[in-house]
């Protein structure tokens, strides 16, 4: 994720690679193209992985580069979100981690319950202190 160079943690923001969710590309929203609409509950949503060394290099810091990966991710971090193993479940009492489709190493943080995008957005944001720089 990109970071916020004053504290280092991760830059909220709706676009690519930020804490929170690009509108009509990440979530699909009722009444469509509403973006005060509420988000539909269909597996979409915040995109993460279990392994940075799975993602595509321009989302991996440079400075991991490791001449296999080719990482070429400028001013990214790796971040990770609680301790525990990479499976469904809660992440807060309104979010949940819910894996990609035949997939156990990525999936999507999505709300547990119809939100309008503002509150999901809001939901994400919340976490953000929660997330630290993966030491890997």
């Amino acid at each position: 994720m990109v970071f916020d160079p004053n504290d280092g943690l991760p830059l909220v923001g709706v676009k690519r690679a930020m804490l929170g969710v690009r509108p009509l590309t990440d979530v699909t929203l009722i009444p469509a193209r509403d973006l005060n609409g509420n988000v539909v509950l269909d597996r979409k949503g915040l995109s993460v992985n279990a392994d940075w060394r799975s993602l595509p290099p321009h989302l991996i810091p440079i400075e991991l580069d490791t001449e296999v990966n080719g990482a070429s991710g400028v001013g990214m971090k790796v971040f990770v979100h609680g301790n525990g193993a990479f499976a469904e479940g809660a992440v807060t009492d309104k979010l949940e981690l819910m894996l990609k489709s035949g997939s156990l190493g990525s999936g999507v943080v999505c709300p547990t319950a119809l939100v309008s995008l503002v509150e999901y957005q809001s939901n994400l944001e919340a976490t953000r202190a929660d997330w630290v720089e993966d030491p890997s």
